[in-house]
């Protein structure tokens, strides 16, 4: 699942607290919610990825993007 916004992005100096718990940018925030959703992704064996989006080297954008692993089939047939 890919997600996007047409905002600033994120600056290199804040991506290495991302996901970092009460880490809040300077916007304001408790900082928590980048790191439940990082924790929930990584529950269910996925990841979280977050990647300004350029053009012509200006940033138009931030792509969030979830990648689950596929559910394995359950289905055991006819009972």
């Amino acid at each position: 699942m890919r997600i996007g916004d047409s905002g600033p992005g994120i600056p290199a100096s804040l991506r290495a607290k991302l996901g970092q718990p009460f880490a809040a940018g300077p916007n304001g925030g408790s900082g928590l919610g980048l790191a439940i959703c990082r924790e929930i992704v990584a529950s269910l064996g996925g990841t979280l990825a977050l990647d300004n989006r350029e053009r012509n080297g200006v940033i138009e954008g931030l792509d969030a993007v979830v990648r689950l692993p596929a559910a394995a089939s359950t289905d055991a047939g006819p009972a």
